[in-house]
């Protein structure tokens, strides 16, 4: 199953430049518009004050609140939790907080009737807005594959700064302007770390 978490990007208050929804993008789902997807958006009216770039492999966090696809309804349910299985090959959790929102993408060969318990007994029943997120033992999913066993996040930051503060209990450089670039079609896009280079955007005080 081929999917795509992207970032929304952030906006800037003093300029035209806004931020975008965090979106799932499923191969096959058919969906045609925004609505017809898993999506996050920030918290409030204006897109210009949006900090949408709290994606990290298969896991997004934001202020606003995690929307899933139009006449979708989760399969189980817990807390501020909820899981949903469709169609696709892959199982979403969403979590819904008092200022946090919360997407994750996990491998449809997880138990799913288990998949909701094992997080939460980790992770609690409610996040705030700036937490930390630990990856089940033995879960299968991106993350896990590219050896993120935890990450802390602080979904207040401003517009210049990745709200993923933490990987693995290391501090992260969040200033995203200083991030390697990649060229998509004559276009330089900021690259998130890898497992061979995260040790490059950590902190300058480590």
């Amino acid at each position: 199953m081929c999917w795509l978490l992207a970032a929304g990007g952030a906006g800037h208050g003093k300029s035209e430049v806004v931020a975008g929804p965090t979106v799932l993008m499923l191969q096959h789902d058919g969906a045609s518009s925004i609505h017809d997807t898993f999506h996050l958006t920030g918290k409030g009216k204006s897109w210009k004050h949006f900090n949408n770039t709290g994606v990290l492999y298969n896991f997004a966090v934001t202020n606003g609140a995690p929307k899933p696809p139009a006449g979708m309804w989760p399969v189980k349910e817990s807390a501020n939790w909820s899981l949903y299985a469709g169609p696709s090959d892959v199982i979403v959790i969403t979590h819904k907080g008092k200022g946090i929102g919360l997407l994750a993408v996990f491998d449809r060969n997880n138990c799913s009737s288990s998949l909701l318990d094992e997080l939460i007994k980790v992770n609690g029943g409610e996040l705030s807005s700036k937490d930390r997120i630990e990856v089940p033992h033995g879960v299968k999913c991106m993350a896990q594959r590219k050896g993120v066993r935890s990450f802390s996040y602080d979904v207040t930051q401003g517009h210049g700064a990745w709200v993923i503060t933490e990987v693995n209990d290391q501090p992260t450089n969040t200033d995203f302007s200083t991030w390697p670039l990649i060229d998509i079609e004559g276009r330089w896009f900021p690259q998130q770390p890898e497992p061979h280079h995260l040790k490059a955007l950590w902190a300058d005080n480590q």
